[in-house]
Formats: structure tokens, C-alpha cells, sequence
């Protein structure tokens, strides 16, 4: 796959190694990543954005589809947490935040891409900060974080938002 310069991957579902795997296409200029949600939300996440975080030296765009579903879902368990734990008050608060397994990934300031925690827990990241972490981590690629319904994530194109 060494001519493979744009991929667009909508509703699919990160299984295990795929960010080794898409970490591998080095090749990959412009990508825009929708996954399906359909389970381990906080793992896909991790995956996705560890394995993005690979790229950071050939990716000059970047699209992560987030749907509205799991948004609000996010948003409940972020709810749940504080309803009961009233002491304790959890980021967000706008329902823009989305799960993802510890430790989050990032290289910015020299860091490297570690392993998840064991026992796995879970980190609610807000959309703005991720945003930020993105653009630290990957200061040559124009990154865009689409909110979306799921009924419309078929409909997205790199063409249509970069």
C-alpha cells in the first residue's frame, strides 16, 4: 500500500492492533477515521488516537467523526458519576466529551505512546481538549473534529469537510 495516500474509514469497528496497523500506512496523507461506537467506546478511542498519533510526520489532514450517540451517552455516565459522588465534579458539563482508555496518548513535548493501564480505566476527555492534544501532537496537520449523528455518518467525505 505504499501509493495509499488518503483513507476514509466510516462505521467501522476498531478492532484489536488496528493502531499498529493504520500506524503502519506511513504513507497516509489525508485520513478521516468515523467509527461505529457500537462497544468499548474508551478502547476505540485510545486506538484511534494512538494510532493517528503514529502518522504525525506524513498526515497533513485529519477528520475524527464523534457521533452525537455517543456524545450523550458520555454525557449520562459522565451524570451517573457525579450523582453518586456530589463531591467530586467530572469535566465537561456540555456533553462534548468522549471516553478513552488511560493513559491518554500523546506526544507532545517529546512523550511516547504508552500502554493501557491494567485494571483498564477510563478517562473523560473533553472534545476541546482533545482538539488541543491533537493539534500539539500533530503540529504540520490540519485537524478537524466532526460532531455527527450516526444516520449521517455515511454521508461524509474528506472532500466534504477538509
Amino acid at each position: 500500500m505504499e501509493r495509499l495516500e488518503q483513507l476514509e474509514l466510516v462505521n467501522f469497528d476498531v478492532k484489536t492492533g488496528f493502531d499498529k496497523a493504520i500506524g503502519l500506512c506511513t504513507n497516509i496523507k489525508k485520513l478521516m477515521i468515523i467509527p461505529t461506537y457500537i462497544s468499548q467506546s474508551a478502547t476505540t478511542n485510545n486506538m484511534v488516537l494512538s494510532g493517528v498519533l503514529q502518522l504525525h510526520e506524513s498526515l497533513s489532514h485529519f477528520v475524527w467523526g464523534v457521533t452525537l450517540e455517543l456524545l450523550r451517552v458520555t454525557e449520562l455516565f459522565v451524570d451517573q458519576c457525579e450523582d453518586s459522588n456530589k463531591n467530586e465534579k467530572k469535566p465537561g458539563g456540555n456533553g462534548d466529551c468522549i471516553p478513552v482508555l488511560k493513559p491518554v496518548p500523546d506526544i507532545s513535548n517529546g512523550r511516547s505512546i504508552q500502554a493501557a493501564s491494567n485494571p483498564p480505566q477510563v478517562e473523560i476527555l473533553p472534545l476541546p481538549n482533545l482538539q488541543k492534544l491533537l493539534l500539539n501532537s500533530l503540529p504540520t496537520t490540519r485537524v478537524k473534529i466532526l460532531k455527527i449523528p450516526f444516520h449521517a455518518t455515511w454521508r461524509q467525505t474528506l472532500s466534504d469537510t477538509v
